[in-house]
């Protein structure tokens, strides 16, 4: 059988593997992190596909601080498609992922192969039976490279979640675009630039990753457009590095105009701290790539007091720059290209070129064209320029395929592969399940980083609702102390009202301080919530009714009112409004939950015997 026989065997063995991995997802719930604000809690997403769901997707800017139609619209369909449950969106990204992998694999063999082959064709010495060998084991080499990439536990937070979809999606147009664009498809290669874009803004690196990954010799045309002259590389190239720089505007807006937020600063943090968190934020990328341990969901900002990663991240800075230097000396020398038989120095633009990809497709998150905060560092970031691997590795690949493999190297290599990649899958499919549901997610966060302040919110509120108050509520004070907000306040206060211990009062005046004198702060209402029906057993009556009225309505609030309308009604009826008060107990009496309806009865028939009776909660 021929080498390139085996081409479907091995994109076989990669769906099997991927699934293996991945498959376990469809499984899972949504995480209460952006999950909600991207589906079903999202105006023009949560319906599914409609023409107008369609159009606002386009004309939103804002929301989620970032304008990704394309995302939004591949939302809408899985809702149309499977209903608002999380199962098929979670399909959706493993079958993405899936896409990508096998994308990948085309896209590394085929450069692999074509570098080879003009090298092999050059060299007289080689038989037909030696180029088939190198074939076959460069295919090899390809599918064990991409299978690395795929496993890697680095790719769960972009596959396990939900909102993680616009990773997937620019890489995969991105992928595509570049297979195009090495084909000399000028169109397919334009569309992909602009639907990679119109999935996540970070494509406006699409024309950077285009030159390093295309071939522009050979390429006499490009496909024609609507018969006219045959468009070249050139133009083509810049028209793409046209959408990339309003799809970069519009970055800019959206970062800085966040929906139901003030505006925000473009840059808050001083060019040293932004340039030592980037290098430090590359350095732990490359230190978990080699050993993932460590691996969770959200972290923290990226420190600056890690002389060891940002020393790393500062060297792979100063590789890139020589690249750089390197690739722009030759372009104006204008040196030809020289095939011969030193291997090494046709494999030597391979690694320069990894580097590169590497660097330009994670440069638009590393922070340094803006101060994002917490966000600069995160798996789901590195899905595309981990892909960088694959590449740099391939170089050594060829270095040691026929007739110049070194036997030695190559069965140590073949040795240390499959265990490595066992290893790894076996790694990512545990910590895969973690992302069951949000609690499980950010309890192994909190594994790794036991004072991280949003996973203490998130783990801390789970507990409340499980019913262990005294732990949950330790564990939201906690959180408030690392990473003080209005949504923790709001937390912390429901849940100090739903233990309502005598000491439990006054620590919700003093934590729902700012928002008495500010509301619109409380977006949820939790807080409000909390601080009214304090002011209810400390017998303000107006106080508590004000509060109580805006926690009602509240404009995010997400659960039900009835707790807070029957206290409104017993500070309307104390503060001297009772005919109103009355009339929301009767309405209150006719609730489905047995506990507000009883208890509304009950009230009912004492202000039946003496209407003007206090009523104390």
């Amino acid at each position: 059988m021929k080498a390139f026989n085996y081409d479907k065997i091995w994109k076989i063995l990669l769906v099997i593997a991927v699934l293996a991995v991945f498959s376990q997802c469809v499984g899972f719930g949504f995480l209460r992190f952006d999950d909600p604000d991207y589906t079903f809690n999202c105006s023009f997403v949560k319906d599914g596909l409609s023409w107008s769901n369609i159009c606002e997707a386009f004309r939103n800017l804002r929301h989620g601080a970032v304008w990704m139609p394309v995302t939004w619209i591949s939302y809408m369909a899985d809702i149309s498609l499977f209903g608002r449950g999380a199962a098929g969106h979670h399909l959706v990204n493993v079958a993405i992922h899936i896409a990508n992998s096998l994308i990948l694999l085309h896209l590394v063999s085929s450069m692999v192969m074509q570098s080879r082959f003009s090298s092999d064709s050059s060299d007289s010495r080689i038989s037909n039976t030696s180029i088939m060998s190198n074939e076959h084991f460069l295919l090899k080499s390809s599918l064990f490279l991409v299978l690395f990439w795929a496993l890697h536990p680095q790719r769960i937070e972009a596959v396990a979640w939900i909102a993680s979809r616009k990773e997937l999606l620019w890489a995969f147009f991105t992928l595509l675009g570049l297979v195009a664009w090495r084909g000399g498809r000028a169109i397919a290669a334009l569309a992909c630039c602009a639907l990679a874009c119109m999935s996540k803004p970070t494509a406006m690196v699409f024309p950077l990753l285009a030159m390093l990954v295309g071939r522009f010799e050979g390429f006499e045309k490009f496909e024609r457009f609507k018969g006219e002259k045959p468009l070249t590389p050139l133009v083509v190239w810049v028209i793409m590095l046209a959408i990339s720089l309003a799809t970069g505007a519009i970055a800019i807006y959206s970062q800085t105009h966040p929906e139901g937020m003030s505006t925000k600063d473009l840059f808050y943090a001083p060019l040293g701290e932004r340039l030592i968190g980037a290098a430090t934020a590359i350095g732990l990328y490359l230190a978990q790539m080699v050993v993932p341990v460590g691996i969770h969901l959200d972290y923290r900002a990226v420190p600056g007091g890690w002389p060891l990663h940002c020393g790393l991240g500062l060297t792979v800075f100063a590789l890139a720059a020589f690249g750089v230097a390197i690739m722009v000396w030759r372009l104006v020398l204008k040196s030809p290209r020289r095939i011969d038989d030193n291997v090494l120095y046709e494999t030597a633009p391979w690694q320069i070129k990894a580097i590169l990809f590497f660097i330009i497709a994670l440069l638009p998150t590393l922070g340094l064209f803006g101060s994002f905060g917490e966000h600069a560092r995160a798996d789901r970031f590195l899905y595309v320029p981990a892909m960088a691997l694959p590449l740099f590795v391939a170089g050594f690949c060829l270095r040691f395929s026929s007739p110049y493999r070194v036997p030695g190297i190559v069965f140590c290599g073949k040795l240390a592969i499959l265990p490595i990649l066992l290893i790894f899958a076996v790694l990512s499919f545990r910590l895969t399940a973690t992302y069951r549901d949000d609690v499980s997610a950010f309890t192994r966060t909190l594994a790794c980083d036991p004072n991280h302040g949003r996973a203490l919110a998130h783990v801390g509120e789970a507990r409340c609702a499980a019913g262990s108050l005294d732990e949950g509520i330790d564990m939201l004070r906690r959180s408030r102390e690392v990473r003080p907000n209005d949504a923790t306040d709001g937390k912390l206060a429901y849940a100090l009202m739903r233990r309502g211990q005598s000491s439990d009062w006054n620590e919700i005046r003093t934590v729902c301080a700012p928002y008495a004198t500010n509301p619109l702060r409380d977006v949820k209402g939790q807080a409000l919530e909390a601080l009214g029906t304090a002011e209810l057993k400390a017998r303000e009556w107006n106080k508590a009714a004000e509060h109580l009225s805006r926690s009602i309505l509240a404009p995010a609030r997400f659960y039900s009112p009835n707790d807070a309308k029957l206290k409104l009604a017993y500070a309307w009826h104390n503060g001297g409004r009772r005919t109103e008060a009355r009339k929301l107990f009767e309405a209150i009496s006719r609730s489905t939950r047995a506990d507000l309806s009883a208890k509304a009865d009950e009230v009912i028939s004492v202000l039946d015997r003496s209407p003007n009776a206090m009523l104390f909660w």
